[in-house]
């Protein structure tokens, strides 16, 4: 069931129907507040929101068409996702952003982007058959490879449960940018493959899943 809300002067049913169910702070109010006054056809789903690197994550619809919602849990918090956006947009598996939102300060404050329906990379994984497995490994390799040729590298955590989304086309999304734009500090990487990408978190998924060995020997082999 999607809420409506609804602006009235500088208050809306955000106050009401959100704050209860979803135990928002007064900073994450003001800035959904500041968000429905710029765009008040944002219609929020009633389910509580997903928390990200630094961000919570509400999926709303907008003309008719669903879209993940990220606001800041603190200053400057979205710059990287912005940035992350910008610098690898077209790349298959980066969703699309629609609209920034800042506050009066021209702080970011809120971001919209493509809603990727589909389940985690853990997920999907413990559910995936032999041929599912083999082609998004398949992905995620291309999908990381176009990442480094923009000179960018992937976040540490990038294979975290809520940081990549698999849609029903087998597609692998990275939805969330934050830790884009910086260095490859290579310490924190205990292996990478020949061409320098680390595959070893996606592998250890691989390895601990049910799917048989011939299969997990193909995945580690295209990994390399």
């Amino acid at each position: 069931m999607i809420q409506a809300l609804q602006i009235q002067s500088k208050v809306t049913l955000a106050d009401e129907k959100i704050i209860p169910e979803f135990h928002l702070s007064e900073a994450n109010m003001r800035a959904l507040r500041a968000i429905i006054m710029h765009n008040p056809k944002i219609r929020f789903y009633d389910e509580p929101p997903k928390e990200g690197t630094q961000t919570l994550v509400f999926r709303i619809n907008l003309d008719g068409k669903d879209y993940a919602l990220r606001v800041t849990q603190i200053p400057l918090g979205l710059k990287s996702d912005l940035k992350g956006l910008n610098d690898l947009k077209g790349i298959e598996g980066i969703p699309e952003y629609k609209e920034v939102f800042h506050d009066e300060k021209g702080t970011i404050i809120g971001l919209l982007i493509d809603y990727i329906d589909g389940k985690n990379l853990h997920d999907y994984i413990a559910s995936a058959e032999p041929k599912e497995a083999i082609e998004l490994a398949r992905h995620i390799k291309k999908l990381i490879q176009n990442v480094h040729a923009r000179n960018h590298f992937m976040p540490s955590d990038w294979s975290k449960e809520e940081n990549m989304i698999v849609n029903e086309d087998g597609i692998p999304y990275l939805v969330d940018l934050g830790a884009h734009g910086h260095e490859l500090q290579h310490d924190k990487y205990t292996s990478v493959n020949r061409r320098g990408i680390d595959f070893e978190s996606l592998d250890r998924l691989f390895q601990s899943s049910s799917l048989r060995l011939a299969t997990r020997l193909k995945l580690k082999w295209i990994l390399l």
